[in-house]
């Protein structure tokens, strides 16, 4: 889409009165990430959440204030039992 396509001045994803829409953020993000091929990440895993078929992690930088928040299938996660 183009800024004449929507009737704006602006071009779109640059000013609030011209958006892009999530899926439209979420399609690039994935495909720039996808270019970029096997990337491993070292962190200190400071949250795990697992639910049905999906876990979600956070990923913190122990040497920077920075985290990252991950998501993968379920069954790449090996969950200890405690007793």
């Amino acid at each position: 889409m183009t800024a004449g396509d929507a009737g704006s001045g602006a071009e779109q994803g640059r000013s609030p009165e011209n958006p892009w829409p999530v899926r439209a953020v979420a399609t690039r993000v994935a495909k720039y990430i996808d270019r970029l091929g096997m990337v491993w990440v070292e962190g200190q895993l400071t949250e795990i959440k697992v639910r049905q078929s999906t876990a979600w992690m956070v990923l913190r930088d122990p040497a920077a204030d920075m985290s990252l928040s991950v998501s993968c299938p379920r069954d790449l996660v090996a969950i200890p039992r405690f007793r």
